[in-house]
């Protein structure tokens, strides 16, 4: 589910913008993101994979001098090969993939869904 603007504050392209001054001015050329609840931040983006709470399965490579993000989506709970999936696998709906790539804006997102397969 996308985390409306007027509720998070900020789009996706200014967080990595901050987040890539900060780490070139420290030399960084990538950086992995595991924190769930860092990835639901840094995409605007809340989940339903864990009960009780936001946060989605996932994990995110952010290759700076690129403007590159891998963001990896993992299978919900109780999600097997083959349920609740079509025949071309889990899938991100069509306003999820809008909303990263219009978001993003200057930066590249690339999604792959599930990881661990």
């Amino acid at each position: 589910m996308i985390h409306p603007l007027n509720f998070s504050g900020e789009k996706i392209c200014s967080k990595l913008d901050r987040i890539k001054a900060q780490l070139t001015a420290a030399a960084i050329d990538a950086v992995v993101v595991s924190a769930l609840d860092q990835i639901a931040w840094l995409f605007n983006l809340r989940g339903s994979d864990i009960d009780c709470n936001p946060c989605f399965f996932s994990f995110a490579l952010i290759e700076l001098n690129l403007s590159i993000v891998h963001l990896f989506v993992g299978r919900r709970q109780g999600q097997g090969e083959g349920e609740g999936e079509g025949e071309e696998g889990f899938e991100l709906s069509d306003e999820v993939k809008e909303h990263l790539r219009s978001d993003g804006e200057g930066w590249t997102i690339e999604v792959s869904e599930p990881f661990g397969r």
